[in-house]
């Protein structure tokens, strides 16, 4: 238990460090902040493809944090499947890392369409500028609330870990299955609590920054 406690600790302390270096702030908030009210082809391009740059830059951080997740939580589910409490941590921290390294991907534009849509002037089948900023701005703010519904489910997420952490000491200290994964969701919630927040925010200014276009 202590030596789980111990690798808890240090994933937290290893995410804290992480974050403080993580730079998600708007790229374009120098640039951009004295640009007039106006629907200019390119100055919507300029804005529309900052915005892109930094929702996938948010996306590798995502995709990454699910991958390194996944493989970890895999090895340490193989390595010690026959200690309880240090398998069912590594398996759930492994099904996390899976479904957020899947969800993350679609943040990616790994075929680079939506780069391509921004740089022709297009979105989906819109072509008129007006009509593109109008549409830009929605998306931004439907995305932020997908993001702040994220954010309660992480909420979630560490409560029912925390729930399963002492459920399962209270119940049988000996059987630790629920331990490990109470462990194991609490991890994984706070880097998504973290996560969703700073996405949130950013969407939000995503969207300002659309609206100094009007």
């Amino acid at each position: 238990m202590r030596s789980l406690l111990g690798a808890l600790a240090l994933v937290l302390a290893s995410q804290g460090a992480a974050a403080a270096q993580l730079d998600l702030r708007v790229p374009f908030s120098t640039e951009l902040d004295t640009v007039e009210a106006t629907t200019d082809p390119d100055a919507l391009r300029e804005v529309r493809s900052a915005n892109a740059a930094q929702y996938r830059r948010e996306g590798w951080w995502l995709f990454g944090w699910g991958v390194a997740s996944a493989l970890a939580g895999g090895v340490v589910a193989i390595a010690l499947r026959d200690e309880p409490e240090w398998l069912s941590f590594g398996l759930t921290t492994a099904a996390f890392g899976a479904i957020d390294a899947g969800l993350a991907a679609g943040m990616l534009d790994l075929g680079g369409s939506r780069r391509e849509a921004i740089t022709a002037g297009r979105l989906g089948d819109l072509t008129d500028p007006d009509a593109i900023l109008d549409a830009s701005i929605t998306r931004q703010r439907k995305s932020g609330q997908i993001f702040a519904l994220n954010f309660g489910l992480d909420v979630a997420y560490i409560t029912a870990g925390l729930l399963m952490f002492f459920l399962g000491r209270a119940k049988n200290p000996d059987e630790q299955l629920l331990t490990g994964s109470g462990i194991g969701m609490i991890t994984q919630g706070a880097f998504l609590l973290g996560f969703d927040l700073a996405a949130w925010i950013h969407t939000g200014d995503r969207a300002e920054a659309l609206e100094r276009l009007r």
